[in-house]
C-alpha cells in the first residue's frame, strides 16, 4: 500500500492514506471495545460513518482498499459506493476463496472449502489459529457474510489479483471474471544499482518465522551443509527454530527495511521455503530486483519470479532430497549463481519496475470508474 501511494504521488496524483490496525481490538481495546467489535463483526456502521466523512472531505475518484477484515468490515465499500466513488480491492490472500484465507490446513495445502463449495470444513478441521475452534468459527461467520453479499460484487468495481494463478482461484470462488485484473505487487523505488551488490558467501531468508514459511524443513536439510545461512525476521517459532538449528545458521531478528535490503544485496543467494501459495512475495521481488538467484518452493505463482534453472531453482516442498540437491548446486556453482542473478535483474527491469506497475494500475482505476458510473448504488 505504501509503495503504491508513493508511486501515485510520484506521478502527480493526490493520495490520502487511511489506516487502522486490529491491535485497537486485540491489544488496546477494553472489554467493551472487544464486545462492540464482535457485534460489528461482519458490518461496522461506525466504519461506514468514518469512511463517509473521509470521502466527503477528500473527494477521491477511487478508493483502493488493501485490507479491511475485522475492524473496518465491508461497510467501507458501501460508504464509497453511496458517495459515487469507484472501489478497487487488492486481494493479498485467499480470503474470498475460503474462511482460512491461506488455502492451507495443518501445514499442508488444502482447497476443500473452495473446490467442494462448503466453508464449514474450517469448523470440522479447525483450520484457524492452530486448531482454535473460536477463531475458526469467527472466520466462518465472516466468510458466510461475504458470501451472502455475493462476494461484495455489488460494492467492488475492480478486484486486483496478484498473479494469473490467483485469478483462477478467485474465479473458481465465484468472483466476476470481468472485474478481476492481474497486477503484481510493486516496490516503491527501483532499487538503484549503486547499492553495494556482491557475493558475501552466505544464503539468506527474510520473513516471518511461522510454520507456513517452511523453515523447519529448510533447517532440517541445512544440517547437511556448513554453508552460512542468515535468517532475518521474527515470529512465534523463533525460539524453537533457533534451538534446533546447526551452528552455520544465524538468527539476526527483525531489521529496518534499508538494512534488510543491504543484507539481501550482499547474499550469495536467497531462499524462499514457504509451504503455502502466498500472493506475490515482496522479498522474492526484491531479490529479483537486486540481481539475486533464489531457491523457492514450486507452489502457486513462484514461477512468475523464479524461472526454474534460469533465474534460480524451484523444488518440491514435500521432497527434502529435492531441496538438498538444489541447495548443494547453488553452494557449489557460485559463478553460475551470479549469472542467474544477472538474468533475474533483467527480468525485473523488463516486467516489475515501478513504471511498469504504474502502467498496469492506471487502466484498472479507469475501468473501475467506468463500472462505477454504470452501476451506481443509491443510499
Amino acid at each position: 500500500m505504501n509503495a503504491e501511494a508513493r508511486l501515485l504521488r510520484d506521478h502527480g496524483h493526490q493520495v490520502m492514506k487511511y489506516e487502522r490496525t486490529n491491535a485497537e481490538i486485540y491489544e488496546d481495546g477494553t472489554i467493551a471495545d472487544k464486545l462492540g467489535a464482535l457485534r460489528n463483526l461482519t458490518w461496522s456502521e461506525r466504519s461506514y460513518r468514518e469512511i463517509n466523512k473521509v470521502i466527503q472531505a477528500f473527494k477521491p475518484d477511487v478508493m483502493h482498499v488493501h485490507n479491511y477484515k475485522w475492524l473496518l468490515s465491508p461497510s467501507i465499500f458501501a460508504a464509497a459506493k453511496d458517495r459515487g466513488v469507484a472501489t478497487v480491492h487488492t486481494l493479498h490472500n485467499y480470503w474470498m476463496c475460503a474462511p482460512c484465507a491461506a488455502l492451507m490446513r495443518q501445514g499442508v495445502i488444502c482447497e476443500k472449502c473452495l473446490t467442494k463449495g462448503n466453508p464449514a470444513y474450517v469448523l470440522f478441521h479447525r483450520c484457524r489459529k492452530e486448531g482454535n475452534l473460536l477463531f475458526s468459527l469467527l472466520n466462518y461467520l465472516y466468510f458466510r457474510s461475504i458470501e451472502r453479499r455475493n462476494k461484495l460484487a455489488d460494492l467492488i468495481d475492480g478486484y486486483i489479483a496478484l498473479t494469473p494463478f490467483a485469478k483462477q482461484k478467485y474465479i473458481l470462488a465465484g468472483l466476476p471474471p470481468d472485474r478481476i485484473f492481474v497486477k503484481p505487487n510493486g516496490i516503491a523505488d527501483p532499487l538503484a544499482v549503486d547499492r553495494l551488490v556482491g557475493d558475501g558467501g552466505f544464503a539468506l531468508f527474510i520473513g516471518r518465522l511461522s510454520y507456513e514459511k517452511g523453515l523447519q524443513t529448510l533447517l532440517d536439510v541445512w544440517n547437511r551443509f556448513d554453508f552460512p545461512l542468515q535468517i532475518a525476521g521474527d515470529g512465534p517459532l523463533r525460539d524453537s527454530l533457533k534451538a534446533a538449528s546447526p551452528s552455520s545458521v544465524q538468527f539476526i531478528g527483525s531489521l529496518p527495511n534499508e538494512e534488510a535490503l543491504d543484507l539481501l544485496a550482499r547474499c550469495t543467494f536467497f531462499v524462499f521455503p514457504s509451504i503455502w501459495y502466498e500472493g506475490f512475495p515482496l522479498s522474492l521481488l526484491e531479490a529479483t530486483a537486486l540481481g539475486k538467484a533464489s531457491v523457492a518452493t514450486r507452489l502457486g505463482a513462484r514461477g512468475e519470479l523464479v524461472e526454474d534453472g534460469v533465474t534460480g531453482h524451484l523444488y518440491d516442498p514435500t521432497d527434502s532430497e529435492d531441496l538438498a540437491r538444489k541447495l548443494s548446486w547453488m553452494m557449489n556453482h557460485r559463478v553460475e549463481v551470479r549469472e542467474m542473478g544477472n538474468r533475474a535483474r533483467k527480468r525485473y527491469l523488463k516486467k516489475f519496475t515501478p513504471e511498469k506497475n504504474y502502467q498496469s494500475l492506471m487502466p484498472i482505476y479507469e475501468t473501475a470508474r467506468d463500472h462505477s458510473k454504470r452501476e451506481k448504488r443509491w443510499i
